[in-house]
């Protein structure tokens, strides 16, 4: 019974989005009832372990997906990565030139592909409504709790990318105006996150007669407290996010968020992936395809400036030193090979590597700047900065972060490696890592979003979009614009236009879209976070 309940399982996922007859399609499977089908909770629960992995898609012998979606994209803009191959002749991503193809794959396999986070948490909502309802009672509300805390996961990457999207009405018909707004966007997910965190919490104080989450949890083991701890630390994110753009509403949702009951994420809760089908595809991208991925230039500048310990944990040396590339600079065909063997590869020993999507320090570095912006976060700004970076170095096994939190050294400038030196850039900042109470709260952020942004590599999503909302890390520009001026060097792009899908299967869904975009569909419209002419405080 069990072998034909999990051949069911990977049918549903095989179906995608094919969810109207749901119902009608598992009815009378191989002769189940629906009590068969309820045994163990394994209808309901086993297309959880596929729903957690496409918070981050990248299936095996499917690298290439991510290496669109992430190490030439956000990963780059956020300047963890780099490569050292000829793409297009100084006319990529690395050089502001939008790739359609690439710019594809961060829409349709990241999330709205059948199989991905949407269709995936649509599956469950209706497996839930079918098969989670006795006796006119919803047996599974933690179940659906958790889905609607990946469906915002999810949907926050999506969204801090192109702006509007399809959420609060997703699965309805495809071809009207069914777009949200960023801001109707962010008000859904505030909401289903506060909700999510609640339900967890009524299950966990009390937990009689709550079915088990363990066998189907690939990240927390069935452990729904670290569940609740997530949510809020995504709703404390995203409060942050619009801090600029609506500061009421992001304090009021960052301190119910940091003082909900089951609190903010510990150490230990980051949310990492690995076995159960999860492959690293950085192996692939950086070591066997030879230095498609290295490390960024702007990374590698920063933390040697600081002799930062993690570096060694995030690039191979190379005679002693972990050395990254410039993004931008001439890397037409000759130039390229002559660059690979001089460059970090990014440091992944096979395949079978676990990859991590949020860290647990990130909620200290939350903390920190709420507590910097006057919001009542329980501590001071310092007292989060200082945790997050020793929390930081333990995620690492970098041990003891407290010479480095003393630490008055400043970022270096980068040097060519092949002595092509129109391309040496300085420093472009001097902050460093030691809290100094007498600086002003701008530098003080600094300091804050640029530990949080070391801690969280490789993961360009969060990191671009908070380069956007607040300027920092201090990145080195582009070395080649190919845009012909049409987009800024230092600025880069602001977001990514809607795809061709898009605009040929909605067209009334893609205007609507576009009317919310207080801008044209181009890569210079700011999101609504996003707040041109305007300080961080």
């Amino acid at each position: 019974m069990i072998k034909y309940i999990l051949m069911l399982s990977a049918g549903l996922v095989l179906f995608g989005s094919c969810t109207g007859s749901f119902k009608e399609i598992n009815d009378g499977f191989y002769g189940l009832t629906e009590d068969d089908l309820r045994q163990d909770n394994l209808v309901v629960g086993s297309p959880f372990p596929n729903m957690m992995r496409q918070i981050m898609y990248s299936p095996n012998a499917g690298e290439y997906i991510y290496q669109r979606t992430n190490t030439l994209s956000v990963d780059a803009w956020a300047g963890y990565t780099s490569w050292t191959w000829s793409f297009s002749a100084n006319q990529d991503h690395g050089n502001w030139v939008l790739n359609n193809d690439w710019n594809n794959h961060c829409w349709n396999n990241s999330f709205y592909n059948s199989g991905r986070v949407f269709s995936l948490g649509l599956d469950i909502n209706e497996t839930l409504a079918t098969y989670g309802v006795v006796d006119g009672e919803q047996v599974y509300p933690h179940f659906q709790a958790i889905n609607n805390i990946l469906i915002a996961f999810g949907a926050s990457r999506v969204a801090d990318q192109y702006g509007p999207i399809i959420y609060s009405h997703y699965g309805e018909e495809m071809t009207g105006s069914n777009f949200d707004s960023l801001e109707e966007a962010y008000d859904a997910m505030f909401e289903n996150l506060s909700e999510a965190a609640d339900v967890l919490d009524d299950a966990i104080n009390d937990p009689n007669g709550v079915a088990s989450f363990t066998a189907f949890d690939i990240v927390y083991g069935g452990n729904l407290a670290k569940w609740a701890r997530l949510a809020n630390t995504l709703r404390l994110r995203l409060a942050l996010r619009i801090v600029k753009a609506d500061p009421a509403k992001a304090k009021a949702e960052g301190e119910a968020a940091i003082n909900h009951p089951q609190g903010l994420l510990q150490k230990g809760d980051s949310y990492t992936m690995s076995g159960d089908g999860r492959i690293n595809p950085l192996y692939s991208i950086s070591v066997a395809w030879g230095n498609q991925a290295t490390i960024g230039a702007s990374l590698a500048a920063i933390m040697n400036g600081y002799a930062d310990p993690r570096l060694a944990k995030f690039g191979k040396a190379i005679d002693g030193k972990v050395v990254g590339i410039r993004m931008g600079i001439d890397l037409t065909e000759g130039k390229a090979n002559e660059y690979s063997p001089h460059v970090s590869m990014i440091n992944v020993s096979g395949s079978g590597d676990p990859y991590t999507i949020l860290h647990d320090a990130e909620a200290q570095f939350l903390k920190a700047e709420a507590a910097l912006r006057g919001w009542n976060a329980g501590g001071s700004a310092q007292s989060f900065y200082e945790a997050g970076v020793q929390m930081s170095f333990d995620f690492w096994q970098a041990g003891s972060a407290a010479g480095y939190l003393e630490s008055t050294a400043t970022p270096e400038g980068w040097v060519d490696p092949m002595g092509n030196t129109e391309n040496d850039i300085a420093a472009m900042t001097d902050v460093t890592p030691k809290w100094d109470e007498s600086l002003t709260n701008e530098q003080k952020l600094e300091k804050i979003i640029t530990q949080k942004w070391i801690d969280g590599f490789p993961e360009g999503y969060n990191a671009w979009a908070e380069w956007r909302r607040t300027g920092y890390p201090k990145l080195f520009p582009t070395a080649i614009n190919g845009s012909g001026g049409v987009v800024s060097s230092e600025l880069g792009f602001r977001r990514l236009p809607f795809v061709q899908s898009v605009k040929d299967n909605n067209a009334t869904g893609y205007a609507d879209a576009v009317s919310k975009l207080n801008g044209p569909d181009d890569v210079n419209t700011r999101l609504f976070w996003d707040v041109a002419g305007k300080g961080n405080f």
